[in-house]
């Protein structure tokens, strides 16, 4: 199973993955995102079918990534379209970068 990014950090790039037009599925009333605030963060609490959609979500775009060794942050630092794609997913192959820019961007 891929690891989970909190949802305090993943909550911080959601205006960016709004006005990037990024998941807009995932961030609906029906989608991942509404089960992990529900689930309030915790991966215990997701059901089965979401853990398993997630993954598959992940593996796929995870194989896109390498597959055409793509980088996962622009050349400002920022993260690409596909990264906010997982994020809203809750993973990033970058954890610690992640909690880090997202630290910055609560900071103002």
């Amino acid at each position: 199973m891929h690891s989970f990014v909190s949802l305090p950090v993943v909550e911080t790039f959601v205006p960016m993955m709004e006005r990037r037009h990024v998941s807009e599925v995932a961030r609906s009333p029906r989608g991942f995102l509404a089960a992990y605030r529900e689930a309030q963060g915790r991966k215990s609490r997701l059901s089965p079918a979401w853990l398993a959609r997630r993954e598959g979500f992940i593996s796929r775009h995870m194989a896109q990534v390498i597959a055409n060794d793509e980088s996962l942050f622009d050349y400002r630092g920022q993260p690409t379209r596909r990264h906010l794609a997982l994020l809203a997913w809750a993973y990033s192959p970058q954890p610690a970068k992640v909690a880090v820019l997202g630290r910055r961007l609560r900071e103002g």
